[in-house]
């Protein structure tokens, strides 16, 4: 309200105790308090949300972020207070590990409503309401040569990110095979156009494995092809083949042990399986180790009280790992056959542990694997990792 000389007669009696009365039974009011126009600092749900996930990803990244968001990082971290104070308890966080799967619920939730109880969309809606839904369901954009992966469901992708950055960084020279094309800081890749020679990938998928447009990073291997000329690359090596003729399932000689009497001409089924990465082991001439990622907890592949879906990722798992060592084994002798979970080892006492083996996946009736279960320092492969941002 503020004082004025308008006059709202249907008010007046409010103000006859203020009134300057005079002859002839007329009263003077020189002002009135009325109702003015307003700005107040107020936000919407949307921009409240879209607030409290940038202001999570900042404290994610502890403020290393552009000038832009740093410059605006109060108004940010008020407004993500407003969601924080509407909508979640002091704990909850997205990066937490024990309450993020509530936290996304909530999000999720929120979204929805917020949509469903907006009538008018304009750009700037549409804007901040796709950039929230990619965070909280996810999306892959191969396309992108700053990043791919964004968004909280394919968070596995991310870890499995983090550990090819991890592994090209510091194993470089060790690497025989990877799964996958991450960019790198100051790699330069020849083979690639100018705009993505800072892409490890140096060889398309043409296979049938992977999507005609995906590369993969594989070096040659000391096998030469039959004819003598050059020698099988890595992607090439894992394959398994299967001949349904009697007596035949690799080899045209099954007692000849030699790579290059390998008969590819009556395989009636050929697999090129991949698995995240494979090291050569300098110790011991033709043995290599492979790893696959995965981001579950430890207890996942020590206990036998799984649901029905995870009890199928756990033998699909398994399956895969084992037809990976059974493609190498033709040619090579596999030294370690590894699943890569994180573990948060107290950094205060470990920094720069990759980690350690924390036992054999046994199958469900028991039986041996060979496959062993590495904890890897998360936090340590996350402070390189973010080296490389």
């Amino acid at each position: 309200n503020r004082r004025t000389e308008d006059i709202d007669y249907s008010q007046i009696h409010r103000y006859l105790d203020r009134a300057i009365y005079l002859e002839d039974n007329l009263i003077y009011i020189d002002s009135m308090e009325l109702p003015r126009p307003s700005i107040q600092y107020k936000s919407t749900d949307l921009i409240n949300l879209y607030c409290y996930i940038l202001d999570e990803i900042v404290q994610q990244l502890h403020g290393d972020v552009s000038e832009n968001i740093n410059a605006r990082l109060q108004d940010i971290q008020f407004l993500s207070q407003q969601f924080r104070d509407d909508y979640l308890t002091i704990n909850q966080s997205i990066f937490d590990k024990d309450t993020f799967a509530e936290t996304i619920i909530v999000l999720k939730e929120s979204l929805d409503n917020i949509d469903k109880n907006t009538y008018y969309k304009d750009p700037d809606y549409w804007q901040l309401y796709e950039a929230i839904e990619v965070f909280l369901y996810g999306e892959i954009n191969h396309n992108q040569s700053d990043g791919d992966f964004w968004g909280i469901r394919g968070f596995s992708m991310l870890w499995e990110d983090m550990c090819n950055t991890f592994f090209f960084k510091t194993y470089r020279e060790d690497i025989l095979y990877a799964d996958t094309d991450i960019s790198l800081k100051g790699y330069t890749n020849s083979e690639r156009e100018v705009l993505e020679q800072n892409r490890v990938g140096n060889k398309k998928a043409h296979d049938g494995s992977k999507p005609w447009s995906q590369w993969i990073y594989r070096v040659d291997s000391s096998i030469p092809y039959p004819n003598g000329k050059g020698f099988f690359g890595w992607h090439e090596l894992l394959c398994v083949e299967l001949d349904l003729n009697h007596g035949t399932l690799i080899y045209k000689n099954r007692q000849d042990k030699y790579f290059k009497e390998r008969d590819r001409s009556k395989a009636n089924f050929r697999r090129f399986p991949r698995p995240d990465l494979i090291v050569k082991n300098n110790k011991r001439h033709s043995s290599v180790r492979i790893i696959d990622y995965k981001y579950v907890p430890l207890s996942f592949y020590t206990t036998q009280e799984l649901s029905e879906k995870s009890r199928k990722k756990f033998n699909d798992d398994i399956i895969k790992q084992l037809t990976y060592e059974l493609a190498i084994q033709q040619t090579h002798t596999v030294l370690e056959n590894l699943f890569f979970i994180p573990h948060f080892y107290k950094s205060d006492l470990q920094p720069c542990l990759l980690g350690e083996i924390a036992g054999e996946v046994r199958t469900m009736t028991g039986e041996n694997t060979n496959i062993q279960i590495f904890k890897a320092n998360f936090l340590y492969i996350q402070k390189v990792y973010l080296d490389q941002i």
